[in-house]
């Protein structure tokens, strides 16, 4: 089991199961073949086929105890549970249940007051008898579930509701993308678009799923809203709590989303990405599908600045994520197989080169793109050429081209079209307006660049 990432969620002891209604769910679950049956801590999971699609119903326990006596109510929800449920402070393992329930009849519900309930789970047998488990206070562990006992409270008439006949609620699309977008502000994607770009992809690839590969309801949500919210965490100082964002099942996703988020205090991507993967497979499939979503998205034209090394190892990587995930969507699945296998890796352009002018001279800082520390000493490069302008108006690099101070090199005969420059006219356009005088205070992230870009010198071509 990997390490629990540090959950940013606050824990208002909001209820998890704020649903439709619960005679949606009673109602949905009626007549169905179970396929399993699980315990985690409060919550008892009933997995069923609904016309040929996998679903599950979700029952929350609500105990309550005190000087006036002991209760039960419950609650209900259609997302399955991941394999560690972290709720009330306590975390909870996923564990299966031997019930012996074949199919169920009806699940009804019993109330003696406001806040003590029964509920029957009436069911066929492994010999086609009907039997009943009672579910209450007294009996919450599962293991002491009483069969066949007599009820004392007065049934719940459920109404015939049914779950709604759309893919997914458009309510959560937009309660989610609102939230996103004010957590990502300004920020920008690799190729200048707004953030809201990436996101919104990876939440229509999820979308577009849905009529491929039909998943339940509920879990369509969540796996919208964490595609959506899924770089919340990772990209932005915005915090999130169950009271958030109004929409159902937000311990679901908020569980979702920090599973979906690297933990930067490991020492290496690999190993980030490794814990990451880890954390998802305890996920339900609905979140994990999110990281095949966020991975096909990715795997469009790669940046032009990428070399052949990155690009391979962006494709190992992408292989990696989909064998740890097998089994959440076929069709995604096979979708994200498709990109790795027709991703464009061979990249002929040995070179790249910063522009610029010296008075009249027109000058250009190389890299070579097979040197390890090349994509470290460009993104240092390009990175101290955007803040030095945007905060002392000072320009290192111009635009050559209408959209970009860099260009790929095809060929060794561009090496030759203008003077070549190196680390010491960064150091010199800098002194210009003292910024890299040791006599003075230095400005931090300038002093960040130069330091990395003075270990990556070997990659600039003089």
């Amino acid at each position: 089991m990997g390490e629990q990432l540090p959950c940013r969620i606050d824990n208002e002891g909001v209820n998890i199961m704020n649903k439709i209604t619960e005679c949606t769910y009673l109602n949905d679950i009626k007549g169905c073949e179970v396929t399993a049956t699980y315990e985690c801590g409060y919550f008892l999971e009933i997995e069923y086929l609904k016309d040929a699609v996998q679903k599950s119903l979700v029952i929350e326990f609500q105990s309550y105890g005190g000087s006036m006596g002991y209760g039960t109510k419950f609650s209900f929800s259609g997302v399955d549970l991941p394999q560690t449920l972290i709720y009330k402070e306590r975390a909870s393992t996923k564990l299966p249940l031997e019930m012996g329930i074949q199919r169920i009849v009806e699940i009804n519900r019993y109330k003696k007051n406001a806040d003590e309930e029964q509920l029957e789970i009436v069911y066929l047998d492994e010999e086609g008898l009907i039997q009943t488990y009672l579910l209450e206070y007294e009996d919450w562990n599962l293991a002491r579930f009483p069969k066949n006992k007599p009820l004392t409270y007065e049934k719940i008439e459920c109404d015939d509701t049914v779950m709604p006949s759309e893919l997914f609620s458009t309510a959560v699309y937009k309660n989610a993308l609102a939230f996103a977008l004010k957590a990502h502000g300004a920020q920008l994607t690799p190729d200048g678009l707004p953030y809201s770009f990436h996101i919104t992809s990876v939440a229509l690839e999820v979308i577009n799923s849905l009529s491929q590969h039909r998943i339940a309801y509920d879990e369509a949500n969540v796996a919208i809203a964490c595609a959506l919210l899924h770089d919340v965490l990772e990209d932005t100082k915005t915090t999130m709590g169950t009271a958030s964002i109004d929409i159902p099942d937000i311990i679901s996703v908020l569980h979702g989303v920090n599973a979906l988020t690297k933990n930067t205090s490991l020492p290496s991507k690999q190993e980030q990405m490794q814990d990451s993967l880890k954390r998802l497979q305890e996920q339900p499939k609905c979140v994990q599908m999110v990281k095949l979503a966020d991975r096909i998205t990715n795997l469009a034209p790669a940046p032009d600045y990428w070399n052949e090394e990155k690009r391979k190892n962006y494709v190992k990587e992408a292989q990696e994520i989909l064998d740890a995930l097998r089994g959440c969507n076929p069709y995604l699945e096979a979708k994200l197989q498709y990109r790795i296998d027709h991703y464009d890796i061979v990249k002929n352009d040995p070179f790249l080169a910063f522009y610029g002018r010296r008075g009249e001279e027109k000058i250009q800082l190389i890299l070579d793109k097979s040197h390890p520390k090349y994509l470290k000493t460009f993104k240092a490069i390009k990175k101290l050429n955007e803040y030095v302008y945007e905060t002392y108006e000072l320009n290192l690099f111009r635009q050559r081209f209408e959209h970009d101070t860099y260009c790929n090199i095809p060929t060794a005969e561009g090496l030759q079209e203008h003077t070549k420059v190196g680390i010491q006219y960064i150091s010199h356009v800098l002194n210009t307006k003292d910024l890299l005088n040791l006599n003075t205070s230095i400005d931090p992230k300038i002093e960040e660049y130069i330091r990395t870009i003075y270990e990556g010198e070997g990659c600039i071509v003089q």
